[in-house]
């Protein structure tokens, strides 16, 4: 196990590879994956399905605090992207109101949205099974632990607010 030493040497050499791994590999990954959504409504989708549990609903100030983080999308941008989801032209997600609340609403997945989603990771699948060809399965296996460990910390150790790192 690596010492404290050595960890912003491995650190320095994991972001070298940031270019390759977040440029080329992931944003083809997610335009594979999400079709003809646009990058901010597939992160909608993704997010519903990712973070909104077992019935894939979040509260709409969520939605709009983590598209905002992540695209400096504006409350009435992602009104505007709900809205085009939930019309009866996509029908990916619907909208309901809080209970008590005529004025917070709940996003939820649509069966479609959820058959999107499950559509949506077959593409990631395979084309990520086209990107793992020449790997062998150790490594393979070191990768897919090293993600899930570092994603652990992502919710906990590394929030933007507490970064500050929002107009840095």
């Amino acid at each position: 196990m690596p010492g404290k030493k050595s960890k912003p040497r491995f650190a320095a050499q994991l972001f070298e590879y940031f270019y390759v791994v977040h440029y080329q590999v992931n944003m083809v990954l997610e335009d594979v994956m999400r079709g003809p959504l646009t990058r901010k409504e597939a992160a909608l989708i993704f997010l519903l399905y990712a973070e909104g549990g077992k019935e894939s609903c979040l509260p709409r100030k969520l939605i709009v605090e983590r598209l905002d983080s992540w695209f400096d999308a504006t409350s009435s941008n992602v009104t505007k992207i709900i809205a085009r989801l939930a019309s009866t032209t996509m029908g990916l997600v619907a909208v309901t109101h809080l209970p008590g609340s005529a004025r917070d609403k709940r996003i939820s997945l649509s069966p479609k949205g959820s058959a999107l989603i499950q559509s949506m990771l077959k593409k990631g699948e395979n084309y990520s099974e086209l990107l793992l060809e020449g790997l062998s399965d150790a490594q393979i296996r070191a990768g897919v632990e090293f993600f899930r460990a570092a994603s652990s910390f992502t919710g906990t150790l590394l929030p933007l607010k507490k970064l500050n790192l929002r107009g840095a």
